[in-house]
């Protein structure tokens, strides 16, 4: 309410227009083996080999920004990928690459590109956490 006792007016289609879902960030190297050499590396204190193995791990590296789903998309996906264990809500097999595949704001995937059939466990889950936070995190708002 207002100081007058007025309820505020909200233009509630402007801020329909200005809506933007949440967003993530996730890089991942794709080359695991210059990752161990970097490591190997560092830990002999190699320095023109540190430099020459970090600048083909930023070549190697994928930035995915992941955007969230509005509450319909993300209902409709979970219904489309029932759990069929009774354990959690959504098929734990399916649920993870459908979603991500859903949120994936660049790099352009494709449905038929084999993106998952490349990545560990371990990046899928990065992934996997970074769709599921930009659907249920709110962002906070600074005063």
């Amino acid at each position: 309410m207002t100081e007058q006792g007025t309820p505020p007016v909200v233009d509630w289609a402007s801020l329909a227009a200005q809506a933007q879902p949440t967003r993530r960030r996730v890089r991942l190297c794709l080359r695991g083996d210059l990752l161990a050499d970097l490591e190997s590396a560092r830990q002999a204190g190699d320095g023109d080999r540190v430099l020459a193995l970090e600048s083909q791990v930023a070549d190697a590296t994928v930035e995915f920004v992941l955007k969230g789903l509005t509450q319909d998309a993300y209902r409709a996906l979970i219904a489309a990928h029932p759990d069929t264990e009774g354990g959690t809500a959504w098929n734990d097999a399916t649920f993870p690459e459908a979603l991500v595949r859903a949120c994936i704001l660049t790099p352009t995937v494709q449905s038929g590109d084999p993106l998952f059939a490349i990545l560990t466990p371990g990046q899928v889950e990065q992934l996997f956490t970074a769709a599921i936070e930009s659907c249920i995190e709110v962002d906070a708002a600074p005063l």
